[in-house]
This record gives C-alpha cells, structure tokens and sequence, in this order.
C-alpha cells in the first residue's frame, strides 16, 4: 500500500491539504480506520471536480449529526463529501438537514476515494482532451467514453456501481457531462 499512497502523493502533489489530529480532534481520530487516518494526517486530500461541481478540503472539518466527518466542500450549503465515523465509508450527502434521508456512497475508504479521483482526471486529460474515443460529443461514442472509463474503475474496486460514481457513469452515458 505505501507504492500506492506514494502514487497519489506524487500525483496530487501540492494540492493536497493535510489535517493534524488536533484539528480533527481526539475523538474523531480514534474513530477512523488507520488507512483514512493515514490519508487524512500524513497523505492529504486534494480539490477536485466531480459530480455536482468543484470540491475543496474544508479548512476547519465538522461534524453532522454526530456521524459525518465533512471533509469537502461544493460551495453549495447542503452539499458536501464525508467520512460516516460508524462506517468508515466516504459519502456524499446531498441534504445536510436529513443525512439519513439523502446520502450515497462513494468509495469504501479515502484511499479509494483519491484512486478514483486520480483515474478520472487522468481519463479527462488523457482520453477524453485528446479525443481518443473519437469525438466526445457525437453521440454514439458518449457511451464509448463512459465504459472505458468504468473499465479503468474496475481496476481498483467496484465502487463505481452504486452511489457518485455510478451517476457521473450514467450522466456520461447520456452525454450530459
């Protein structure tokens, strides 16, 4: 795993935002696995553009509902990617006022979370900038771009399936991104 974390350092580079454990607190530090502490303190999370918009690390993380660590930002108020501290899981929570409500997974760890973020732009700056595929926006290779694409995700985990990832696959597919 530490060829990996490396990876992502290197990739990421200085666009990564660490946190320390007093700015995430002791009794958020202890419930987090050792693999999202590990990014969250030594590695770092980097802005990115995703589904929804563009995501930056929160400067001073919160907590919502006792459960949902927030470590992005959209700009929008009820927007937001979190760590759930019962699950360990990265979510994306779209109604801050009912998490329970309007939430969805994102990967099964931040780790895999930044893999993913590193796949897809990689995929945009390689495939489809270059147009690869051949042109993005005629319609029949919308569909050519999304499956290479969740090719390159079956490569890590299978995420993708459910949650944020699927509907950048499915809004891909329609041609709408």
């Amino acid at each position: 795993m530490q060829t990996e974390v490396n990876n992502l350092k290197n990739y990421f580079g200085n666009r990564l935002k660490r946190y320390t454990e007093e700015e995430l607190g002791n009794s958020v530090v202890h419930k987090l696995t050792s693999t999202n502490r590990e990014i969250l303190i030594d590695v770092g999370i980097p802005k990115y553009n995703g589904v929804g918009g563009t995501y930056e690390p929160i400067q001073n993380t919160s907590i919502i509902n006792n459960r949902y660590l927030t470590i992005y930002s959209n700009g929008l108020p009820w927007s937001n990617v979190s760590i759930d501290l019962k699950t360990n899981i990265v979510v994306y929570l779209n109604d801050i006022d009912d998490p329970q409500y309007n939430h969805s997974k994102c990967n099964k760890n931040l780790h895999t979370h930044l893999e993913y973020i590193m796949i897809f732009e990689k995929f945009y700056k390689n495939m489809v900038f270059t147009e690869a595929l051949g042109p993005y926006d005629d319609d029949k290779n919308y569909v050519r771009y999304a499956k290479a694409l969740e090719n390159n995700f079956k490569k890590i985990n299978d995420d993708y399936k459910k949650g944020m990832w699927s509907i950048l696959l499915l809004e891909m597919n329609l041609g709408t991104i």
